[in-house]
């Protein structure tokens, strides 16, 4: 089926960054890449990202909102 690579990278006292790399046999030019930040005290969720060759996805998580777009790429349409 493919290869799934989790990293886990403290990049500071804070904040955690989670990247999962997915690659597929039937697909080998392209990946599956999602990226998650978060706060290490609580798990809160500051960002989250998803790109692949069908879509396109980013949340940014605020004090009091969650802002971001869906890009579908098939046919190309994006959503704030």
């Amino acid at each position: 089926m493919g290869s799934i690579t989790t990293e886990l990278k403290k990049l500071n006292k804070t904040d955690l960054l989670i990247k999962t790399t997915v690659k597929l046999k039937q697909a080998p030019d392209s990946q599956w890449t999602d990226s998650t930040l978060v706060k290490t005290a609580n798990f809160l969720p500051a960002y989250h990202s998803s790109y692949n060759m069908m879509r396109d996805m980013v949340l940014k998580s605020g004090k009091d909102k969650v802002t971001g777009y869906y890009l579908d790429k098939n046919p190309v349409r994006k959503i704030r």
